[in-house]
């Protein structure tokens, strides 16, 4: 390992270490404008690592769960998924795994706690595409850490499943039908006014019968006057 020396340039300090030769010449990192000794060689060793891990940002042995899943996003996410499917990996990390593993280390989560956080969802009555979700951005962004990051040796979520036989404990089976009377429909129309983004397909979703994902994917080549 190199060492971080220090010297006097004038009045202000400056620090300096070697670095792999190019080119088969000796080359150095170097600063100046250092008050003191001291503020150089300090400077010099935050320099020192970032070299060391090629501008890395995060060490791993130290990294929670929930920075690191922020990470994931940043990095991955944002540039090679769609930004609604962005913003639902937000949305189930925000609302689910960070209250319950976010303040762990990543290096330390095991399949064992994750396999409890699937099996508490489904005990509690979570829809099956919420448990589904949550699974899939675990397994994708743990995979994640594995390659290309190397942060860790396999995933904990490799052997996680959600558990069979469960389909009558999803939320969604317990949900019944009901009728929406007039006076509740009045209310949500003017709470939604016409002119309102949501007015449409609330419109559609009352007068045709629709579920709201299908009202709000309405497009005018849908429409047949």
């Amino acid at each position: 390992m190199a060492d971080i020396n220090a010297r006097k340039r004038g009045k202000k300090w400056e620090y300096y270490f070697e670095i792999a030769k190019m080119d088969g010449k000796r080359k150095r990192i170097s600063k100046g404008g250092f008050n003191t000794k001291a503020e150089a060689v300090s400077e010099g060793v935050k320099a020192m690592h970032e070299y060391q891990t090629a501008g890395t940002v995060n060490t791993p042995s130290e990294l929670s769960m929930h920075d690191y899943l922020n990470y994931w996003i940043e990095m991955y996410c944002i540039p090679n998924l769609k930004p609604t499917t962005v913003a639902n990996y937000k949305k189930y990390i925000s609302l689910h795994i960070s209250p319950k593993i976010g303040k762990y280390r990543l290096a330390s989560i095991t399949a064992e706690q994750l396999q409890k956080l699937i099996n508490d969802m489904v005990a509690n009555g979570y829809s099956k595409n919420t448990v589904i979700g949550i699974k899939g951005v675990l397994s994708n962004s743990l995979n994640y850490a594995v390659q290309p990051l190397h942060y860790l040796k396999t995933s904990p979520m490799a052997y996680v499943k959600i558990p069979k036989g469960s389909r009558t404990n999803y939320r969604s089976s317990q949900y019944k039908r009901e009728v929406i009377e007039k006076d509740i429909i009045d209310e949500i129309f003017k709470r939604f006014p016409k002119g309102s983004s949501t007015y449409l397909p609330l419109m559609f979703a009352y007068h045709c019968g629709m579920r709201l994902g299908e009202a709000f994917a309405i497009t005018w080549d849908n429409v047949n006057f």
